[in-house]
């Protein structure tokens, strides 16, 4: 029994020896030798692989509970900087649990402070490029049998991370840090259903944070949680990577995002839902590329309560505001709007595409969008037009645009409230609906107090006269109708005034045309069917000033801009019958004046003349393009305040025809000197004069009666002038005048208006001279 004692005693020494230097070895293998190899070799075989510097202060290892720290990692760029470093790597493999579970099982990975630098030259490489293959690696075919590896790591911690960023690739090299960078994510693993719990979170150096939580599966993938990214700078983010491949510059600005997500791979595509989602963008500041003085300022913008389903394409957004936004835009001279040149750039031209044969196919499922209000307050905008001779500058003020239940669903009925300022006095407001497809629009514009002023630069380019007051207003109903294949139906119907018009001849710096009110009364415009009614207008105390120079031209020249015509004659271009436009028809149902005053001058004859008339009022009536149309016009006034002016009329514009009678009574002949002086050479010291001009057109021809009654004529001294009427004027008086002073004459006159000789002037003259003569 001893001897066997012993001999077993000696085998369990034996082996606890071997087994306890085998532990030894195991230990020392572990603890020293496998950190000791690592150390010393990755280094190396990162120099000859990667043609890189990289070092490794310490590994330790833990062969027991196979938990493994590197630490003072880095490696080089090619320029000897730091390119990824960090403090420390810590894992720690469960292998028991693993083995159980046939499932690589890691308890904990924890990366301390890592450090990244991304570099880019001025070539566009970057310090990465040299470790990129350049060969395309095998591609293997995936079998239905493929499947993840099954991993699961209980926690994965990455903290206080850091990632520079050097970009020397713009004109300007710019520099930014992302630190501090934190991930979380706890239960992390690949088994299918099975989810882990995601935070991750990073700031920047210059402003700017992004935070999220939430889990995530990778089989199927699927991912719930809450994205937040806050204060970002945005004029840091145009430095780094928009700056020389767009036309503006942004300034300043920043914004909040949040938002809760779900993401999921399901059997009919990739699925993405966004509920509550709310984006805050303030104090945003848009230049033209090298130009601090901002053209677009928006405070604040917000969009929230947005809903976002990817696979059912629909977005629906609770509200959309803004307020205090500002916006200065202006029209080249060339005709282009500066935010034109702002977006578009300066880019190179493309390559020609094929044509593409278009297809009739439309979209199975469209986007849907739906905003439940929309709220724009107190908006700005100075527009300056440079493409006139004169710029013209306007200011838009207090500019509110308000709308709910939009959609671009078809047939859909959106409402729209605007209302806005015109250069701080003039008010604009639209409300009403608009339909998209197909598009048609009912709005209610109301113009108040639109300053015609403001607008003289375009004035200026169709006629000559300065606006030096004169307000308009409208009130009416806008609406528009897209039919298929045919122009846009636009019908106005409502009311317009112009207000205290006061306008002057710039060369003379007269008054050329005044009025207290322009009013009319029942417009229709039908522009389709091109037909333009008013039921009334009404012209209170308006002023004319018409002036003959001496060189016969008159006032209305220095008004009306000659136009340049071309001498070659253009083909003119044959309509299509489908979109032959309508015969125009016009009416004017009644035209009225109300106490107006003119002042007429002919500084042609060898005494100036001038005459003023006011009191005059009266009516026109039925201007139309009907051929049956008659106007009729009746018209009273005084001339000098004195003689009463009596116009009554009928035209027929289709056929020719009218018929005209003007009443002179009771005129002061001195007044009419200039003319006597012209036509006899002689001045008129007193006298009164009526006169009854009677003319009538009918077929062509012409018939009048001229009734003159004399009373007191008495001439006064002579005029010399060359080309006056060599005639016996003051036997003709004596011999004319009756037992009271005066003299009756009537004097008819007839003639054919298709005789390229006649003129009706100088038949009056030759008739008024053969009158005297004979007598």
């Amino acid at each position: 029994m001893k001897i066997k004692d012993l001999i077993y005693s000696k085998k369990l020494k034996r082996i606890s020896l071997v087994a306890g230097i085998t532990l030894l070895f195991y230990a020392l293998l572990g603890f020293l030798i496998i950190p000791a190899v690592l150390t010393n070799q990755i280094p190396k075989i990162a120099q000859k692989e990667l043609n890189r510097e990289l070092r490794i202060a310490d590994i330790q290892f833990n062969p027991f509970s196979m938990e493994v720290n590197v630490k003072g990692f880095e490696l080089k760029n090619r320029d000897n900087s730091s390119f990824v470093n960090f403090k420390s790597l810590y894992l720690n493999l469960e292998v028991l649990q693993s083995l159980r579970n046939l499932t690589l099982t890691l308890e904990r990975i924890t990366l301390e402070q890592p450090y990244a630098l991304i570099k880019r030259d001025k070539q566009g490489d970057f310090n990465f490029t040299d470790l990129l293959s350049q060969e395309t690696p095998d591609q293997t075919e995936k079998t239905d049998d493929d499947a993840i590896f099954p991993l699961n790591i209980t926690q994965i911690a990455i903290t206080e991370g850091k990632l520079r960023w050097e970009d020397d690739f713009y004109s300007k090299p710019k520099r930014e840090d992302i630190s501090p960078l934190n991930l979380k994510i706890d239960n992390f693993t690949t088994i299918i259903n099975e989810h882990s719990q995601l935070g991750f979170s990073l700031a920047l150096a210059s402003g700017g944070k992004l935070d999220w939580q939430g889990n995530i599966q990778l089989s199927p993938l699927q991912s719930s949680g809450h994205i937040e990214l806050d204060n970002v700078n945005f004029h840091k983010v145009w430095e780094l990577f928009l700056q020389d491949s767009v036309s503006f510059e942004l300034l300043k600005g920043s914004e909040h995002i949040a938002s809760n997500y779900t993401l999921s791979n399901s059997e009919h595509g990739l699925q993405l839902l966004l509920n509550d989602a709310n984006i805050h963008l303030f104090d945003i500041q848009l230049a033209e590329k090298n130009n601090k003085e901002a053209v677009i300022q928006i405070p604040d913008f917000k969009v929230s309560g947005i809903s976002f389903n990817l696979l059912n394409k629909k977005v629906e957004i609770a509200k959309v505001s803004a307020s205090k936004a500002y916006f200065n835009t202006w029209l080249t001279a060339e005709g282009q709007i500066n935010y034109q040149a702002l977006f578009t750039g300066d880019e190179e031209p493309r390559e020609t595409l094929p044509e593409t044969k278009p297809t009739d196919k439309k979209e199975d499922n469209p986007w849907h969008v739906k905003v439940e209000q929309l709220a724009l307050h107190d908006f700005s905008v100075d527009f300056t037009d440079h493409s006139l001779a004169k710029p013209s500058k306007i200011k838009i003020s207090a500019l509110n645009l308000d709308a709910n239940q939009l959609t671009n669903t078809p047939g859909a009925s959106l409402p729209i409230n605007l209302g806005l300022k015109i250069n701080d006095k003039g008010q604009i407001k639209l409300k009403g609906q608009t339909i998209l497809e197909p598009f048609s629009s009912n709005i209610q514009l109301n113009l108040a107090d639109i300053a015609i002023k403001d607008f003289q630069p375009y004035i200026s380019n169709a006629i000559n006269l300065n606006i030096i007051s004169g307000f308009f207003n409208t009130i009416a109903d806008v609406s528009l109708l897209q039919n298929k294949d045919k122009e846009m139906a636009i019908r106005i119907q409502g009311d317009s005034t112009i207000n205290s018009l006061v306008t002057r001849n710039p060369k003379t710096n007269k008054d050329f045309l005044n009025w207290k009110q322009l009013q009319l009364n029942k417009i229709d415009l039908n522009i389709a069917d091109n037909i333009y009614t008013v039921d009334s207008i009404m012209l209170r105390q308006p002023y004319t000033n018409v002036l003959i120079k001496k060189n016969k031209s008159t006032n209305l020249d220095d008004i009306l801009i000659a136009t340049q015509t071309t001498t070659k004659a253009a083909t003119p271009a044959v309509p299509k019958e489908d979109n032959k436009k309508a015969e125009l028809s016009f009416k004017i149902s009644h035209f009225k004046i109300i106490n107006g005053i003119s002042d007429f001058s002919d500084r042609s004859l060898i005494l100036p003349f001038s005459a003023h008339m006011d009191h005059l009022n009266g009516d026109i009536r039925g201007v139309s393009s009907s051929k049956n149309a008659q106007i009729k016009i009746g018209l009273k006034g005084l001339v000098s305040n004195i003689a009463p002016v009596t116009i009554d009329g009928k035209i027929s514009p289709h056929k020719g025809n009218s018929e005209f009678s003007l009443d002179f009574n009771s005129m002061p002949l001195p007044i009419m000197t200039p003319y006597m002086a012209e036509f006899a050479g002689r001045k008129i010291e007193k006298g009164n004069m009526s006169l009854n001009l009677k003319y009538k057109i009918q077929d062509k021809k012409l018939s009048a009666s001229n009734s003159l009654l004399i009373d007191q004529l008495v001439l006064g001294d002579e005029v010399e002038n060359p080309e006056a009427v060599s005639l016996p004027l003051g036997l003709a008086i004596a011999l004319l005048q009756d037992a009271d002073g005066k003299i009756a004459l009537d004097v008819p006159i007839t003639g054919d208006l298709e005789n390229p000789e006649f003129s009706v002037a100088s038949i009056v003259v030759d008739a008024l001279v053969n009158v005297i003569t004979k007598i």
